[in-house]
């Protein structure tokens, strides 16, 4: 009804415009002509420029018609994607330019064949089993194939279509109806670009996984997220099994954090960490590297852990380490037998001198002193063989560090043609450590300077204060060290030598030029580890050496010991007595001839149970014992140390020494601790014993304390 008005509106609307035209027109009708004949020839010029007007509305319609026919044209022959109209059998009814172009044929020749002609012959059996599937309900779905051009050559291509009717109208009716719209994209470029992504992962993991250190990607959170092969295989699990853990729980038993974590420390600095260790898990040690690793995702930060097992080098290491032990230790053994042998000719040659010149008191007396300075030299160099000891001796106490380092450079280099410059800082706090064995390890090597430099030089000798974690590109304990850094003008170390410079008896010098010096820098090493620092040479043939030392500072101020000892008022005057426990009895007789110097009498124990019987006596007669001199190693039972605790018990004011050959002894180190108020190292001098005992003897025994006490 509503077309049919629109038409009658149009048709009005026409004659109209004719109307309006034929009464603009020269058209006139005579007068003369009848009536009805004017209306009749007035219709038929009206009806004629209405003819001529449709004629000229369906001439423009054409004219838009063709336009339009010629903008779809060129729209369908130049779309970036071919087209092609297919029946329900897949042959080809329409096609487009650019498909014919893709193929590289003429659109005639494409024509009323079927479409599977241009697929590739690997693709067709996929092509025809999902072809009718495809043209029923075509929507949402795509084929993938390759087709081939008119040289043969191949390309990827994505096929997705549009079923309609001969009006046009879309169908989805799962019917085989109608005619089929297929355009058809050129993927080969998206499809090689994907081939080479998909080619790299694959090499990326096969090279991941063939790595043969273990590898592990890890996020932020410590969360494993990959691992390699290797990896797993150590681990004894498939990689899957590792994905969503936490590293400790992977790879450290459950454990939190080691306590040095490079994955803390990458995290915390931002920079590439490295650190080796023992895994117990993996039963192995292994150098764990930490890296960046972008995981093209701004919105994760992971890293990549890498961790090569040096276990075989380690052990390797050892063995060399074992070798290289051995050949110091003969060369140890040769270098002592050789000054010790010496020192025995230098004291039975005296001995043997000193009878035959029995009648000649003076020559005899010089010999005996000879030998007795020989014995002196070979204790000398026991001593030095102790610091390699376990534990060693230490005496440790405050001392002042510039005062040690002025006199032991001024005593290492007196009457030497050597200058030497100290650069000591005014301020330096008090150093806590054994003041003989640093002075000794110093002096070691400013005598090693100064023979570098036979025509004389120059020698600098500066200490500065440093906060340091690490040393010469290695970790050292953090801390605050004194940094003792000493630099000669000599020839310096040939490279093949810098290596073996510490160890024990070896030199480019002639052997045994002066006793134990073959033991210098080995001992000054070992004196610096044992005070847990740490000593490095630098040297290069015909450039001269120098000696770095570092040494711990202690991190509370410790003032400088001031050892004062007042006199035992209250010791009884008619008390002169000495208890004396030691199982070598060969020495009761010199230990009892230096005491009645001092005008005592000994008691001798060879055990615990003797020496602590006699005290027990002693002091119930109200005659106690002066002083007590303890060994504190007695073959099969206890020692020294044992036995003044039980005294202590007894009497806490007794006074007692503590003798040992083994200065490695814990108690040597602070004697005081234990209870007691003196120390003597086997051998002694006559001296030195009459010292320490003349001082013990007046000491008051107020000022003995036990261990519980000083606590």
């Amino acid at each position: 009804m509503d077309s049919q008005k629109e038409y009658q509106k149009r048709i009005e609307k026409l004659r109209e415009k004719a109307l309006d035209r034929l009464a603009k027109s020269s058209r006139n009708i005579p007068a003369s002509v009848a009536k009805e004949t004017r209306e009749v020839l007035h219709d038929l010029h009206v009806h004629q420029i209405e003819l001529e007007m449709q004629n000229e509305e369906l001439r423009q319609v054409q004219r838009d018609l063709e336009r339009s026919r010629d903008r779809y044209l060129s729209l369908y022959h130049g779309a970036p994607v071919g087209y092609v109209v297919a029946n329900s059998a897949g042959m080809v009814l329409q096609a487009n330019k650019t498909f014919a172009n893709m193929v590289d044929r003429d659109i005639a020749a494409l024509l009323n064949k079927p479409l599977v002609q241009f697929i590739h012959v690997d693709d067709r059996s996929v092509f025809l089993a999902r072809y009718k599937a495809f043209y029923k309900t075509p929507a949402n779905k795509r084929l993938e194939v390759r087709m081939v051009r008119y040289d043969q050559s191949e390309m990827n291509v994505k096929l997705e279509g549009h079923r309609f009717n001969a009006d046009g109208e879309g169908l989805s009716d799962g019917t085989l109806a109608g005619q089929f719209l297929i355009s058809i994209s050129d993927i080969t470029e998206r499809k090689t670009a994907e081939t080479a992504i998909i080619r790299a992962k694959v090499q990326w993991e096969q090279t991941f996984d063939a790595v043969p250190d273990l590898v592990a990607i890890m996020d932020e959170q410590s969360t494993v997220v990959r691992v390699n092969k290797a990896l797993s295989r150590r681990l004894g699990v498939e990689p899957k099994d590792c994905i969503g853990k936490k590293c400790y729980e992977v790879l450290h038993e459950d454990r939190p954090h080691p306590s040095v974590c490079p994955h803390q420390q990458f995290y915390r600095t931002g920079k590439p960490s490295e650190s080796e260790a023992y895994n117990r898990k993996l039963k192995g040690h292994f150098i764990t590297t930490v890296l960046p690793f972008d995981p093209g995702d701004a919105e994760n930060h992971w890293c990549i852990h890498i961790s090569r097992d040096v276990t075989d080098r380690k052990r390797a290491e050892k063995e060399l380490l074992k070798l290289r032990n051995l050949e110091s230790i003969g060369k140890l053994a040769g270098g002592m037998a050789h000054d010790f042998n010496n020192i025995l000719t230098a004291v039975i040659g005296h001995v043997d001198l000193a009878i035959l010149h029995v009648e000649k008191r003076e020559k005899q007396i010089s010999h005996l002193h000879s030998a007795v300075e020989s014995a002196y030299r070979a204790q000398a160099l026991a001593n030095r063989l102790i610091t390699f000891s376990e534990g060693g001796n230490q005496m440790k106490k405050a001392i002042d560090l510039t005062q040690l380092l002025e006199e032991t450079t001024m005593l290492a280099l007196s009457g030497s043609n050597v200058a030497y410059e100290l650069d000591l800082p005014s301020d330096l706090p008090a150093l806590i450590a054994d003041k003989e064995q640093i002075k000794l390890a110093i002096q070691n090597i400013l005598i090693n300077a100064k023979e570098a430099m036979p025509r004389g030089g120059k020698l600098s000798l500066k200490v500065r204060l440093a906060d340091l974690e690490r040393f010469n590109g290695r970790l050292v304990r953090r801390g605050r060290y004194a940094k003792i850094t000493i630099q000669d003008e000599g020839n310096g170390i040939a490279t093949e030598d810098l290596g073996k410079i510490f160890d024990p008896y070896f030199s480019t010098k002639q052997l045994g030029v002066q006793k134990g010096m073959g033991l210098g820098l080995a001992i000054s090493h070992s004196i610096v580890t044992k005070h847990k620092g740490h000593i490095d040479v630098r040297s290069e043939a015909g450039t001269g050496t120098t000696v770095t030392i570092l040494l711990p500072m202690s991190p509370n101020p410790t003032p400088i010991e001031q050892t004062s000892f007042p006199v035992d008022e209250d010791s009884p005057s008619n008390t002169r007595k000495i208890l004396y426990m030691d199982d070598e009895k060969i020495l009761w007789k010199v230990i009892e001839s230096l005491l009645h110097r001092l005008g005592y009498e000994v008691d001798f124990a060879e055990n615990s149970e003797q020496a602590i019987s006699l005290f027990i006596k002693a002091d119930n007669t109200d005659q106690p014992y002066s002083a007590l001199l303890l060994d504190l190693t007695i073959r099969g039972g206890p020692g020294g140390k044992e036995v003044l605790q039980q005294i202590h018990q007894i009497d806490a004011t007794a006074k007692a020494v503590a003798l040992s050959g083994f200065s490695s002894d814990p108690v040597f180190e602070n004697y005081r601790t234990y209870g007691f108020v003196g120390a003597l190292k086997k051998p002694f001098k006559t001296k030195r014993f009459l010292d320490v005992m003349s001082r013990v003897l007046n000491l008051s025994r107020s000022q003995v304390s036990l261990p519980s006490q000083r606590a």
